[in-house]
């Protein structure tokens, strides 16, 4: 699901396809929701 929002982005498979790598392209972008949302609880 976050790879479908945009927020991480799949790299590689390994180990058989058991192990998948993941980015996140949009680091300071989720950073910055992720410390709205804290600071409005």
């Amino acid at each position: 699901m976050l790879v479908r929002y945009g927020i991480l982005k799949h790299e590689d498979t390994a180990r058989g396809g058991r192990r998948a790598y993941y980015t996140m392209p949009e680091c300071e972008s989720v950073e910055k929701v992720l410390y709205e949302l804290k600071v409005n609880k």
